[in-house]
């Protein structure tokens, strides 16, 4: 008879989040955020914090030292306090997209909250698995607007970043801007209303393989879309990285996608297709995102930061 098997051996996790920002001297922490060891600018850190903290003039200031942080240099690892004229700030403004979720269904009975009808789980439910021939189809409007993952055209990654091949579809995802799961919270903000992708507009076009015919939120459209490969997806899918609504530039939100912060994505909005037709990006759609990844990884907080408990969240 063969012995016991070992029991596997506990994982060393670092934590991911090595700074932490407080409201006032009592020193009661409201937001946490990553160092990106040590390389994110001073400036664009206050900006983040200042999308989710309310009102937004304040300074920070240096819990150990308790002078205040100079926007010249880079942030690093440590605690800061919020210094400044107002006694009402606040970090509860976070937009996250579960919460704003639970906010919107916070009237239905726990037990259906997070359930679908037949039609929600319908909408969308092959749209990363269109067909390349279905012009029709999410990805397949995407793969010709964007020809390949964004970022990795943004990286300058080569023949990698392309949409070359049929058998590159398994390689290349068509993306939701803002989640097909929170269909609640687009119903709520009326986005319905702001997509101009004339595919997307419910009987419009015949097609096969893709749930247009169904999608009457038009979450399909590809104002809502970019192409990307499975590595950049699940990292955008995870708020490790976003793009800013108005610069386009990509802001990290962890070490993980640290090279690349500051990269320029550009080829939704430079591509030679008809604009009417194939459109960019929604800029109000790309905020929601942006924001929702700073409430995520600088994190609102109400009592005092447990790390372990904070990290399991994540």
């Amino acid at each position: 008879m063969k012995g016991a098997l070992a029991p596997v051996p506990q994982l060393e996790l670092q934590p991911s989040v090595d700074i932490k920002v407080y409201t006032d001297p009592s020193y009661v922490p409201v937001v946490l955020g990553t160092s990106l060891e040590g390389t994110r600018s001073a400036q664009h850190f206050l900006g983040l914090l200042k999308m989710i903290i309310h009102p937004d003039d304040f300074h920070l200031k240096s819990l150990k030292e308790g002078h205040i942080v100079s926007t010249e240099g880079t942030i690093g690892p440590g605690d800061y306090v919020i210094a400044g004229p107002s006694n009402d700030y606040n970090a509860k403004q976070a937009f996250s997209f579960r919460k704003e979720l639970e906010m919107v269904q916070g009237t239905v009975s726990p037990d259906k909250r997070h359930k679908r009808s037949s039609v929600d789980k319908a909408e969308g439910a092959h749209s990363q698995r269109d067909y390349p021939t279905d012009i029709s189809g999410f990805k397949s409007r995407l793969m010709a607007r964007d020809r390949g993952c964004v970022v990795c055209l943004a990286l300058n990654l080569g023949v990698k970043a392309k949409y070359l091949f049929e058998v590159d579809s398994a390689r290349f995802i068509g993306a939701h801007i803002f989640p097909l799961e929170f269909y609640a919270l687009w119903d709520k903000k009326g986005y319905s209303g702001i997509v101009v992708d004339p595919y997307s507009i419910p009987g419009a076009f015949e097609s096969s393989t893709s749930f247009l015919m169904t999608d009457t939120r038009r979450m399909n459209s590809i104002d809502n879309g970019l192409l990307l490969c499975l590595e950049h997806h699940s990292d955008f899918d995870n708020c490790l990285f976003s793009i800013h609504p108005d610069t386009h530039i990509i802001t990290s939100f962890h070490s993980r996608t640290g090279s690349l912060e500051g990269v320029e994505v550009s080829q939704p909005w430079t591509n030679t297709m008809d604009k009417t037709q194939f459109p960019p990006p929604h800029k109000t759609l790309l905020y929601d995102h942006f924001r929702a990844s700073v409430g995520r990884w600088m994190m609102a907080a109400s009592e005092e930061y447990e790390e372990e408990d904070s990290l399991d969240d994540q």
